[in-house]
């Protein structure tokens, strides 16, 4: 929740309806007591004039409100989805927070309806409730409160900005894509899941006995079946890896890659981000790195909160501002020779080149791309990559993808 003290003014605010009438009738009243010559209009003038100066005066002294704070029904708003904001408004007791309308400043990565008309309430706080929606990626700052409210003889309507900024972190969605195809295996090792099943540590394989053994680790079926004591030894569990690269070099993506303007970027972020959440259900430990093998996060479970945690480490995520060295390094090779997602920006001859030894080194290299240049997209399948265009249904160009794996894989079967 941030909490901050009321802040000053940042403008003056016009006369209301009733404050133009009170200083036309008074300048009016100058002139009509000088041709009639009676003093009485003349006085009631300055008093008119007096009462707008006062007005004035305690509009730009009064400070109703003593501080402003902000809580967010999330943590992070995930892009396209809706959070709740609940903001307090405190004055100084015993006063009371003005009647008027209120408006919080929006951010352009949030959109929502938060304004409305502030009521005076009997105690020294009200509370305040909108919704906003998540459009951008990235944090930003949500406010600050601008009250808008009169002085007391209603002659001078003033809008002043209280409270402090809260940042808000807008995080990419990620989307629920299909999984592996069956000819992969679940884990991309070419085993199926009954395959599998009865690997790790319940796993017994039985060896010769050796002096020191337990007695309880002997297996008596396996001792039986070789006519000399076995005992039982655990095979350690292993857990396969995949790789999701996420191509960050500045020379592939447009300028406004870098502040959240292209919609081709956004949709790679999206992509990077539902590929690992994919691969992480079906077993995979997952490491999302970047075109220099720089690690971008890291998941080695399919709970929500490693969902959480993977949204949150894309929430900034941009290309590089121009690291020469880095821009012209190749591509980091894989870890592991495990299933690896490439997600790159225009795919033309150069970078297909450069992406030809990953597909070599994975058992199952899926390539995806916003701006594809066709004969490089052709070239890149020959190589050996799953490779699709990147459209705006990331679930669809996902779909493309495995079907050009399994379609190579047939083939390569033949």
């Amino acid at each position: 929740m941030a909490r901050r003290d009321a802040a000053a003014a940042h403008g003056r605010g016009p006369l209301t309806l009733r404050g133009w009438g009170v200083l036309a009738v008074g300048i009016a009243c100058v002139p009509v007591a000088a041709n009639i010559g009676v003093v009485e209009p003349y006085y009631v003038g300055l008093a008119l004039l007096g009462l707008l100066v006062a007005g004035w005066l305690i509009a730009q002294i009064a400070r109703p409100v003593r501080s402003v704070s902000r809580r967010l029904s999330e943590d992070s708003v995930e892009v396209g989805a809706e959070a709740t904001v609940d903001v307090w408004i405190d004055a100084a007791p015993p006063r009371r927070p003005p009647a008027g309308r209120w408006r919080d400043r929006l951010p352009r990565g949030l959109s929502g309806d938060a304004a409305g008309v502030l009521r005076r309430v009997r105690g020294s706080q009200v509370r305040l409730s909108y919704a906003v929606t998540g459009i951008r990626r990235g944090r930003h700052p949500l406010g600050p409160l601008e009250l808008t409210a009169s002085d007391p003889f209603g002659l001078w309507r003033r809008t002043v900005a209280v409270g402090d900024t809260t940042t808000v972190l807008v995080v990419p969605r990620a989307q629920w894509l299909a999984p592996l195809p069956a000819s992969f295996g679940e884990t991309g090792d070419g085993l199926s899941p009954d395959e599998r099943s009865g690997q790790g540590a319940d796993n017994l394989i039985p060896r010769p006995y050796a002096p020191g053994d337990s007695m309880r680790r002997i297996h008596w079926r396996a001792s039986a079946h070789r006519g000399t004591f076995m005992v039982r030894d655990e095979e350690q569990e292993s857990t396969p890896a995949a790789t999701v690269l996420l191509d960050l070099t500045p020379l592939h993506w447009p300028p406004e890659a870098r502040d959240g303007d292209d919609p081709g970027f956004e949709r790679a972020v999206t992509a990077c981000v539902s590929a690992a959440w994919r691969l992480a259900c079906d077993g995979y430990a997952v490491t999302v790195v970047d075109h220099s093998g720089r690690e971008l996060a890291e998941l080695t479970s399919a709970e929500g909160t490693a969902l959480e945690a993977l949204e949150r480490a894309f929430a900034t995520v941009a290309p590089d501002r121009g690291d020469l060295a880095r821009d012209a390094a190749p591509f980091a090779a894989p870890a592991s020779p495990g299933p690896l997602v490439v997600v790159c920006g225009t795919l033309d001859d150069r970078l297909a080149e450069a992406l030809d030894p990953l597909a070599r080194r994975s058992s199952l290299p899926v390539l995806l791309t916003p701006a594809p240049l066709r004969e490089a997209l052709d070239r890149a399948r020959e190589a050996g990559w799953a490779a699709s265009p990147l459209g705006d249904d990331v679930a669809e160009s996902w779909e493309t993808a495995l079907h050009h794996a399994t379609a190579g894989a047939e083939h390569g079967d033949r």
